[in-house]
């Protein structure tokens, strides 16, 4: 065999060699690259998309929670129709800590009254009315503080802008005597939401 045949012989069989190296070998390795490529765009993809869901629903829980709270907030106004709930949570009080209560409501939508009217206790609110009332009531000093606390503690919204306590006296041959018993009177205010107050 000439030299320059088995050149060409020797070309042509390490170019066979080759290319059954880069088809066994080579191709699938970067087939497999390629896949992986486009695995890793998709997880790419999909990653961005979560993070977007995630997004929209954190805006969406927090809108909610503001909403919730503006709702909390409104639901505790009560309206005039509803306002025995508020005078029903007054008395639970009293009972609940034993307190003798007696109470004045003045409103002058339902009752007017002639003469000067009451200052507001909140100046340029809107939607939301004043009624005031009056409460007096007896119980020993204990009592007296636990009725206050339940009182604050109720889920209506009012206002309290005045307290009197006095200690309860008699008389007897030695002079006046105290009882043990607190005397007290409250004046405050129910705020009532109007028509309109949700919207």
């Amino acid at each position: 065999m000439k030299p320059l045949t088995k050149l060409i012989a020797t070309g042509i069989f390490g170019l066979v060699i080759t290319g059954l190296i880069f088809l066994l070998l080579v191709s699938p390795a970067l087939s497999k690259v390629a896949s992986l490529h486009e695995e890793s765009k998709s997880k790419k993809t999909e990653l961005v998309t979560l993070e977007q869901q995630i997004r929209a629903y954190q805006t969406a829980e927090a809108d909610l929670s503001k909403a919730d709270q503006r709702q909390k907030i409104s639901d505790s106004f009560v309206t005039r129709e509803d306002l025995v709930t508020a005078i029903q949570g007054v008395e639970r009080s009293a009972q609940l800590t034993n307190t003798q209560e007696s109470k004045t409501i003045t409103d002058d939508v339902e009752n007017p009254t002639k003469g000067e009217k009451r200052p507001a206790v909140i100046v340029g609110k809107k939607l939301i009315e004043e009624i005031p009332y009056q409460l007096s009531l007896k119980n020993d000093y204990v009592g007296t503080v636990n009725f206050l606390r339940y009182l604050e503690h109720l889920p209506q919204f009012s206002e309290v802008t005045e307290i009197t306590l006095s200690a309860e006296t008699e008389s007897s041959e030695a002079g006046s005597i105290r009882t043990g018993q607190v005397l007290g009177t409250i004046d405050a205010v129910f705020f009532v939401k109007t028509y309109g107050a949700d919207e």
